[in-house]
């Protein structure tokens, strides 16, 4: 009991947080979540650049046939393409996350669970910035649509 409160103290002066078992455990179920839904981002990824890469063909046969939305396909492609990529960094880091968890709990290794959680920060504070820019064009797009209808009354 004596050595237990120790090296509390001693973890409480150097500022250590130290990781028991309970926690060990929360930790594991996060990086299984995680990584479940990492590989669910990684599929909805690539099946969104491939609905981009579809509707392109769509928008290329209808372009043979003299179809003035071919370019309308075009840019859809382009959307679904960059959505792709935009998505794909947040999946990444809450995959990285994941696998960087897993090393460090099963080899009980600090950088690995400093780095993990690096990951962690990364992914929520790209998704925070994310949806501060997405609430600013909704914002935007308000001004805007108001604007038009005020001036259409004029």
């Amino acid at each position: 009991m004596e050595q237990t409160e120790t090296k509390m103290n001693s973890s409480v002066e150097h500022n250590e947080i130290v990781v028991d078992l309970a926690t060990k455990e929360n930790l594991t179920v996060i990086r299984k979540w995680t990584l479940f839904f990492a590989i669910l981002g990684f599929v909805g990824i690539g099946l969104m650049i491939l609905g981009g890469f579809m509707v392109g063909l769509f928008g290329s046969i209808g372009g043979m046939l003299g179809s003035n939305e071919a370019a309308l396909f075009g840019v859809l492609t382009v959307v679904y393409i960059i959505f792709g990529v935009i998505y794909f960094f947040p999946v990444l880091y809450l995959f990285k996350f994941s696998s960087n968890m897993k090393l460090a709990l099963e080899q009980t290794n600090q950088s690995k669970l400093n780095e993990a959680f690096q990951y962690l920060k990364s992914h929520f504070t790209y998704v925070g910035i994310l949806t501060i820019v997405i609430f600013g064009l909704y914002i935007l797009f308000i001004i805007i649509a108001l604007l038009v209808g005020i001036s259409s009354i004029f």
